[in-house]
């Protein structure tokens, strides 16, 4: 049993949907005119996450400067908007995505990019953010010591722990590929610390908890970091060795189901607004579910389970 992932080059509609988020997806609906509802929200594409309350923080805290008072030829700061947007620079979401989101034509927002002040301070809160997110991990470590010494709470109390902390760090996929380095170059440092310390017999209770909730972090993101570090390598192996298997599990578990429907076909039907019956309503609710669960574990949009 193996997945295929059904893509005509010459479809123009199958080559958007293939590989797209859903967000991009309905996006590229709104474009040509295919009926939707979908209105972008700020809040709601990062949600109660790490980095949505970093955005909303620093988007809340920034006092846009006044060209009052300054000289004339001197610098001044980054606008409101300007900023938020470098702000959300930090993202992997494309230009026009970034663009509509946040109000302004694409074209300005690519001329923004060329910047330099703008391109730096994208550098910086990639930085902070960063730090933010690695400091997350140390919070972990340090709870999960003081479980050691209090005692862990009841089953069920920990895994709702578990569940929050995992919520605040899923959209990981949306972190940009600068935003990713510097994580990658951070937890290397911390690692090879530990590594170095290993060596010389100099063990500190909380390393193998930190290495432990570095694994729990990177699953629970799905950041795909690389490193030259062999233990972190290690760990993102497994990691993709579980996300296999459980793409193949719910792709095996719904294999009659797209045995029997379209999911292009019923896709179509569903944006443009066409009748549907009963049964492709309660099919197109199922086939949902299953992309939305395969997008979170970088799964394809469409994919069939084909046996032999």
């Amino acid at each position: 049993m193996h997945i295929l992932t059904c893509v005509r080059p010459h479809d123009r509609f199958l080559q958007k949907v293939v590989d797209k988020s859903n967000i991009d997806l309905l996006l590229w609906a709104m474009e040509n005119q295919i009926h939707t509802n979908y209105k972008p929200d700020r809040k709601e594409t990062l949600g109660a996450t790490l980095i949505g309350e970093f955005v909303e923080r620093k988007t809340a805290s920034y006092i846009e400067p006044e060209r009052k008072g300054t000289a004339k030829g001197d610098e001044i700061g980054l606008s409101q908007r300007k900023y938020e947007a470098s702000l959300w620079n930090i993202t992997s979401l494309k230009l026009r995505i970034l663009a509509i989101l946040l109000g302004i034509s694409h074209g300005l927002l690519r001329k923004w990019r060329t910047e330099e002040k703008f391109k730096k301070m994208i550098k910086q809160h990639c930085r902070e953010f960063a730090e933010y997110f690695c400091n997350f991990i140390e919070e972990l470590v340090a709870k999960e010591l003081e479980f050691g010494k209090t005692g862990r709470p009841s089953d069920q109390e920990y895994n709702t722990y578990l569940l929050e902390c995992e919520r605040r760090v899923e959209n990981g996929d949306m972190y940009g590929s600068q935003l990713c380095e510097n994580i990658r170059k951070i937890l290397e440092i911390r690692i090879d610390g530990i590594e170095k310390r290993k060596k010389h017999g100099d063990t500190n209770p909380g390393d193998e908890i930190y290495m432990d909730m570095v694994e729990r972090v990177l699953t629970w993101s799905k950041i795909d970091l690389g490193s030259s570090i062999p233990r972190v390598n290690q760990i993102l192996d497994r990691i993709k060795i579980q996300e296999r298997e459980y793409v193949l599990s719910v792709a095996e578990q719904y294999m009659p189901l797209y045995k029997h429907q379209d999911p292009i076909a019923l896709f179509k039907k569903v944006v443009t607004g066409e009748h549907l019956s009963d049964e492709e309503r309660q099919d197109a609710i199922r086939m949902l579910e299953i992309q939305l669960l395969l997008l979170k574990h970088h799964g394809r949009i469409y994919a069939v389970v084909k046996e032999e």
